[in-house]
């Protein structure tokens, strides 16, 4: 018997995809957000060295958080516009600016904060997007 007990598609693929094929299986991955994976373990593999050997430096809270949002915003923008219907994006703008938005999330984890707050931090800001993206989404129809 085979049961699926989780679809995994709408989890990893969204509604804007791109497709790897690997071992005779198409895999439908989102593209911000494999963006946001890329950007952020690129930058983890360079930082990691370099903070490893000043392991007592990490960034200032308030610093970290103003980058996280600094390099968050340009994935914003092109959702919001997007949800909108100004604009149509593309896979390439939503891979670059998810990068982008990797490099904010790796910034904001080498803040001093606790992991706690961290994970509040992203949940809070990400609820909030989303929240003014079906706000406007609804207005604009």
């Amino acid at each position: 018997m085979n049961t699926v007990l989780l679809r995994w598609e709408p989890l990893l693929a969204h509604s804007h995809w791109f497709t790897i094929h690997a071992f005779g299986k198409k895999l439908r991955l989102c593209a911000r957000c494999s963006g946001v994976v890329l950007g952020f373990i690129f930058f983890k593999s360079l930082s990691t060295p370099l903070f490893m050997s000043f392991s007592s430096i990490v960034i200032p809270i308030k610093t970290g958080f103003i980058l996280a949002i600094m390099f968050a915003l340009p994935a914003v923008v092109d959702w919001m516009t997007q949800v909108v219907g100004l604009r149509e994006s593309t896979n390439r703008l939503r891979i670059i600016t998810g990068f982008l938005e990797g490099i904010g999330v790796l910034l904001l984890s080498l803040t001093d904060l606790s992991s706690l707050a961290k994970f509040l931090i992203v949940s809070i800001v990400s609820v909030s997007v989303v929240s003014i993206g079906v706000l406007m989404r609804r207005l604009s129809s």
